[in-house]
């Protein structure tokens, strides 16, 4: 498993669904939730952002990356209960809206291909409508080559593309 969705149930009758991950540690994040769970019973979960300082800043292991996970999987459950209630999509309770996302191609991959695969791959990527790429550093290569990658990279994309690095 790589992700788990969670229900919350209120008293109106109103589902709320949401989403937790990290990966390889499932049963772990699904332990956080249940220890969520007895601060939520009662609650009014029309009130995330309340409930998501309560349960943070009341943890032991702040920042922790499960907790994280865990609250994060509840949050967007309040969030899609205080939707489903006022009738409204998430996104217009968070206050924007956009017509497009922006996107990104990248590659994890992109650091065994070719050199001249990739400088041929940016220009390709971008006639498709990206205009932003990113790639891995890292790996055998020396700082040096990296930089001439990188620059070689630029090159072939030019400077109205942003090009970012993992």
């Amino acid at each position: 498993l790589r992700t788990i969705f969670i229900k919350m149930y209120t008293d109106a009758g109103i589902i709320g669904i949401g989403e937790g991950t990290v990966e390889g540690r499932i049963a772990t994040v699904m332990a956080a939730i249940k220890q969520i769970e007895p601060y939520l019973i009662g609650k009014d979960p029309r009130m995330p952002a309340h409930h998501w300082q309560a349960i943070y800043r009341h943890a032991f292991y702040r920042g922790d990356i499960v907790l994280t996970s865990a609250l994060g999987a509840v949050d967007i459950a309040m969030w899609d209960i205080k939707g489903k209630a006022l009738n409204l999509p998430v996104w217009a309770l968070a206050g924007g809206y956009r017509p497009r996302v922006p996107t990104y191609a990248s590659g994890a991959l992109m650091r065994t291909f070719p050199l001249d695969h990739l400088l041929k791959a940016g220009p390709k990527l971008k006639e498709k409508g990206f205009r932003q790429m990113k790639t891995q550093l890292g790996g055998n290569a020396r700082p040096e080559q990296e930089v001439e990658r990188i620059k070689l990279m630029r090159e072939s994309i030019g400077y109205d593309t942003d090009l970012m690095c993992d």
